[in-house]
């Protein structure tokens, strides 16, 4: 990985990024990039590192990514004995679990795009070990098997899964954010991993906490959630301050989600286009698909609004310019 003082990018804010080695995803990290440097000053130069699961060979990888040579990216392998016991779980966990370099990290999705700057949230966070992120949609789903929290009705999960951990239920505790009739109660900060700010000193915490906590949940709970119940119970532990963000951090082209947060298309900083009922995340950046995806109308205006981002970024593709941002674009 690029050393610190490498100048091709600045020391104070790293984006981590967890995929599988595939178009779809890689197509995903090239239009995540594109809209990142558009953003200009700080956004140019910070480091985005792509950590690829699956024992991919990353030789492979960075061929196929062509694209990304010369630029401020860095293609990270997980480990194969992280993949091989906790599978796509380890590889969203391994970003946690590598020292920090910078000030700040930020864990994202593919699926995630930035329409503006987190300028407020930059200069607002710390100092110390701060964890910020925008709260879950609802509860951690529990699979079959989870025993005792397989049987637990989901606004009572967490006293549930602090007990397993020895852990007292916190004093501050918050609404999922899709929560409309408020049925799920309110719960420890348990983020959605769309979009998550962790100082250094916050990644160090967690990154040391992770393992031994995700080695406990798969003997209590392998809920598909769990990466995220992990960061929640890591915080916990380690005495981390978690600070709970509004929508616009990481805003779901979801209508209900839409509403219930009040999110303003223009408001938005982080979207999070994880709904796929209109829009197929892994087919409309496709270059094979161009036609198809520029006929698309899009029935929301947060659809609407990616839409437009997907076109710039697939003329961009086509015209042969790598794919960067217009000059002046942000």
């Amino acid at each position: 990985m690029p050393p610190a003082s490498d100048p091709r990018h600045d020391p104070s804010l790293e984006i981590r990024i967890p995929i599988s080695p595939t178009r779809g995803f890689y197509h995903q990290v090239r239009f995540f990039e594109h809209n990142l440097r558009r953003l200009g000053g700080i956004y140019e130069r910070a480091l985005l590192r792509v950590v690829v699961g699956d024992d991919a060979d990353m030789a492979a990888v960075r061929r196929d990514n062509a694209w990304s040579a010369g630029r401020p990216v860095d293609w990270t392998g997980v480990p194969r004995d992280i993949f091989a016991r906790h599978g796509m779980w380890g590889t969203a966990d391994w970003r946690l679990m590598l020292p920090p370099e910078t000030d700040l990290v930020v864990l994202a999705d593919a699926d995630t795009v930035w329409l503006r700057d987190i300028d407020p949230l930059r200069h607002a966070i710390g100092p110390g070990a701060v964890v910020a992120g925008h709260m879950a949609h609802g509860p951690p789903p529990m699979p079959r098997d989870a025993g005792v929290l397989a049987r637990t009705r989901r606004h009572a999960l967490w006293p549930v899964i602090l007990q397993l951990f020895d852990l007292p239920m916190p004093d501050r505790l918050h609404p999922y954010s899709m929560d409309v009739e408020g049925a799920f109660g309110l719960a420890p900060a348990y983020f959605n991993l769309g979009f998550v700010v962790l100082t250094a000193e916050a990644m160090r915490a967690c990154g040391r906490r992770v393992p031994p906590v995700q080695d406990r949940l798969l003997e209590v709970c392998r809920s598909r959630m769990r990466c995220q119940i992990a960061l929640t119970l890591a915080c916990l532990i380690e005495g981390v301050t978690q600070e709970v963000l509004p929508a616009e951090y990481n805003a779901a082209n979801d209508p209900v989600h839409a509403a219930h947060n009040g999110v303003s298309p223009d408001a938005v900083r982080v979207l999070h286009y994880l709904r796929t009922r209109e829009l197929q995340r892994d087919r409309i950046l496709l270059p094979e698909h161009r036609a198809e995806t520029l006929a698309l109308e899009g029935g929301h205006p947060l659809d609407r609004l990616l839409l437009e981002r997907v076109a710039e970024f697939l003329g961009s593709v086509a015209t042969g310019d790598g794919g960067r941002p217009p000059p002046g674009a942000g």
